[in-house]
């Protein structure tokens, strides 16, 4: 019941409307209607829950926040080894083509002479190879 409103007070029980010549003096002098104490102490009640719930968001929020902060950092050192990752996969990309168009520019005498070692190496390479087996 608040004295901005009116001078009356309903219930949401379906009480009467009390008016202001049904009015009493509350404990600080205030004039009170006496079916309004018991929905004052509960208003009360349902602030302080309020509150509570008030601090609860806040810290919610606060550790939202630190999870945020968090992720951004996360999110920048991400990025900054994709560009990286990026980086080395143009220049591999590019010796690629440089080693694909050496390839290319080969003779098939060249190519031939590949074959053969291929096939049957030089005494030494192929002790080298056996090694490594």
């Amino acid at each position: 019941c608040s004295p901005y409103l009116s001078w009356s007070c309903v219930r949401y029980d379906d009480a009467p409307v009390l008016d202001h010549h049904q009015l009493s003096s509350g404990p600080t002098h205030q004039m009170t209607p006496p079916g309004c104490l018991d929905e004052l102490a509960d208003v009360e009640a349902l602030l302080r829950a309020l509150e509570a719930r008030c601090a609860d968001v806040q810290e919610v929020c606060a550790r939202a926040a630190s999870d945020a902060s968090l992720a951004a950092r996360e999110h920048a050192g991400v990025s900054t080894r994709l560009k990286s990752i990026e980086d080395q996969i143009s220049v591999t990309q590019t010796e690629h083509l440089e080693a694909r168009d050496r390839v290319a520019a080969m003779t098939k005498a060249q190519l031939n002479e590949v074959k053969s070692l291929k096939g049957s190496p030089p005494l030494i390479v192929r002790r080298a190879l056996e090694s490594v087996w």
